[in-house]
């Protein structure tokens, strides 16, 4: 009897639900290209753990370890806030968050101190959609950079400001036109001489920048692919490789990121999958249509869901994780029914 006991206790702890946060965060639409940070979490300078979303136009900053709202930013902007990004000043020692609403085309940039708005961009883009935007740290000097997603077919170019609003440069690609860009993010390889490359995802494929000079690094192509939409990207360090993870629809492509060369696929659902992140570098997680898939990146196989309630029927869209002042690591997901979940993983 106490050995089932043990079993039951085993069982019920890998069945733990998970625990609502939020209710009222802005509901993305399923096929939405606006699926990524729609939240962020980070540890402020001042030591605070804060989730920020949005709520319509408002901007939440939450307290995720007490789980209580500590202010409300109404009105933050004019129309819907899509997206978030955070950046530490370990200069001025404070903390930037980036706000972005896609379809007015405008970007402001806040001190989350005291929610002081320290720079509003109008007008990012003239036409089309602002999709993404992320901090870009080099020479100890913080910008931002701005994408933008054309229905005609004819994109403005990644754009560079610093954080004053002034534009500095514009990265064109003298051997192919403008894209339209899903999602713009950076990454500092010290394996390459802290190298810092831009990384976009694009419709037909994903493509990497060197910083310095603008130029293609590569671009991460799927052979006799039809044109289609990449959206979430992940990067992670195996030994002395570094793998660029994407999704495209229910698979993750993986990619030698410095080679350009593409050396794993791997079928994780039927359905589209969005959100892609590293558990640890063995795991990664996926989230999807009533589900977060835990993939083997050594078998290459989906093992496990993490969600086992049956009676959920959101779709996940969005995944972070963050370690808790007692050491735990905690997934944080958003779906699209408008509601933010925190589970210890």
């Amino acid at each position: 009897m106490k050995a089932n006991n043990k079993t039951q206790k085993k069982s019920n702890k890998k069945q733990k639900l998970f625990k609502v946060i939020a209710k009222d965060s802005y509901k993305h639409s399923y096929f939405s290209a606006e699926l990524n940070n729609t939240f962020v979490i980070f540890k402020s300078i001042n030591g605070i753990f804060y989730l920020i979303y949005s709520k319509i136009n408002s901007i939440i900053n939450y307290d995720i370890i007490n789980y209580k709202i500590i202010s409300e930013i109404k009105k933050a902007h004019n129309s819907k806030i899509t997206n978030f990004r955070h950046c530490s000043d370990n200069i001025n020692k404070r903390d930037l968050l980036l706000s972005i609403s896609k379809d007015d085309n405008i970007l402001k940039l806040w001190n989350v101190t005291n929610f002081e708005c320290l720079l509003n961009i109008n007008n990012v883009n003239t036409r089309g959609a602002l999709y993404s935007g992320c901090f870009l740290k080099d020479s100890k000097m913080i910008k931002i950079l701005s994408t933008n997603f054309n229905s005609d077919g004819n994109p403005e170019p990644i754009k560079l400001f610093d954080l004053s609003g002034k534009k500095i440069s514009e990265i064109k690609d003298k051997y192919t036109k403008n894209e339209n860009c899903y999602f713009i993010d950076t990454f500092n390889s010290k394996k390459k001489l802290s190298v810092t490359y831009i990384i976009t995802a694009n419709y037909g494929y994903i493509k990497s920048y060197k910083f310095s000079n603008g130029k293609i690094y590569h671009i991460y192509k799927n052979k006799n692919e039809e044109t289609n939409g990449h959206r979430y990207i992940t990067i992670g360090v195996n030994g002395s490789m570094v793998q660029l993870f994407e999704s495209y629809y229910g698979d993750i492509n993986i990619w030698d990121f410095h080679k350009g060369e593409k050396i794993g696929e791997i079928a994780c659902s039927k359905n589209p999958i969005n959100g892609v992140i590293l558990l640890n570098d063995k795991q990664l997680l996926v989230g999807g249509v009533k589900s977060i898939k835990v993939v083997d990146l050594k078998k290459r196989i989906t093992v496990n869901d993490l969600i086992t309630d049956k009676k959920y029927e959101e779709e996940v869209c969005v995944l972070e994780k963050f370690v808790n002042p007692l050491n735990f690591q905690c997934l944080v997901f958003q779906d699209t029914g408008g509601n933010i979940f925190i589970m210890e993983i």
